[in-house]
């Protein structure tokens, strides 16, 4: 192991992912029938980009079919991603989307970008030129549906990208809410230093993606840990990345906030060590958490101001009031709704996708 970054040493966890598509969007239609596909060349509709164990765009899809809303889903990591061809007219700034089995759509009103990375693309061809050349067209094909004037984003790519976990700071910094002391280096010297100038700890983090995807389906999760002086010996690899450092924030506790649009949905989090969720989820407790008002507003600013429609806050309440840590555009709510019912985030995000395609509609 003496050969991987430092945040990478010693993480035992990884999962395998499906190998082909489940099919969700052909059950789907099966359960729903014809509701599902009502839509014609007028209907408003919307696009999900994600990969086939999404559990959230599950629970979404099926809701707004039950509401009598039209879909389609693209899994990113089905056998043979091709289902979509797509023409973007000159001067027009429109496009025609045709799914297998289905007549030409107009373009999609809403566009929902969830977990659709592209290094989970499966070709069906060995050869790494024509893989990594197909990976690298997918993610074009996904930036090319910028250019459609007309269409909702949840979440634009452009905004995701340009949202890094160092801009993330800087803007929450900007709207008010504390942020951590922090240092990002590989420099050892430098980190040393940070480390100790902080009795309670260091935290380490990723700058990117808290899973890496070495080939399509296997995911090795990167996440935070604790460092001390102790450490010393093992962040003699820390020069081979540049990482986050964040001074530890003793705290009452963690608070997951989850906003769409204008609606906040906020829980505490009981976990003994931050990989609980991945690791040991049984072991994770949740309960509803009241946000000041304050509080609320600084969220809600901060995604006005990062051209979010959507994002998942994590916050540390301590005993002079919240601490920001980071904001994930595409953050998961299915795991808090299973560990209580009164948590409502599908709801939520149903009722801001259905109101994003009503108004479509009315605007013709």
């Amino acid at each position: 192991m003496s050969n991987l970054p430092f945040l990478l040493e010693d993480q035992g966890y990884s999962c395998e992912l499906p190998g082909e598509s489940l099919d969700f969007q052909s059950w789907a239609s099966r359960t729903f029938g014809e509701r599902l596909r009502q839509d014609t060349a007028e209907s408003p509709w919307l696009l999900i980009l994600t990969r086939a164990d999404d559990r959230e765009a599950d629970r979404v899809g099926l809701r707004l079919a039950a509401r009598g809303f039209s879909y389609r889903r693209i899994d990113v990591d089905a056998s043979s991603p091709t289902g979509l061809t797509l023409s973007i007219s000159s001067g027009t700034i429109e496009s025609r989307l045709h799914f297998e089995q289905t007549a030409k759509l107009r373009s999609p009103a809403v566009i929902w970008l969830r977990h659709f990375d592209v290094f989970a693309v499966r070709p069906p061809v060995k050869d790494p030129v024509v893989v990594a050349f197909a990976r690298s067209e997918w993610e074009h094909a996904v930036r090319s549906l910028l250019s459609l004037e007309r269409t909702k984003w949840i979440n634009r790519p452009d905004a995701i990208l340009n949202l890094g976990r160092v801009s993330q700071i800087c803007l929450a910094h900007r709207v008010g809410l504390a942020v951590p002391r922090t240092l990002v280096s590989n420099d050892r010297r430098d980190i040393r230093e940070f480390i100790a100038s902080s009795p309670s700890g260091v935290v380490v983090k990723v700058l990117g993606d808290h899973f890496v995807e070495p080939e399509p389906g296997k995911l090795y999760g990167v996440f935070p840990r604790l460092v001390t002086e102790a450490d010393m010996v093992s962040l003699e690899r820390a020069y081979l990345t540049p990482s986050i450092y964040q001074e530890y924030v003793p705290h009452v506790r963690e608070v997951r906030a989850t906003v769409i649009g204008e609606d906040v949905v906020a829980v505490e989090i009981s976990k003994a060590s931050p990989e609980d969720i991945w690791e040991r989820p049984e072991e994770v407790a949740v309960h509803p958490h009241d946000l000041p008002a304050r509080v609320l507003g600084s969220l809600l600013r901060f995604l006005r101001l990062a051209r979010l429609e959507y994002g998942a806050f994590d916050l540390l309440l301590t005993e002079d009031g919240y601490t920001f840590l980071e904001v994930n555009p595409t953050g998961d709510w299915a795991w808090l709704e299973s560990k209580d019912g009164s948590i409502r985030v599908t709801e939520k995000v149903v009722s801001h996708i259905a109101g994003l395609l009503e108004e479509s509609e009315r605007c013709g």
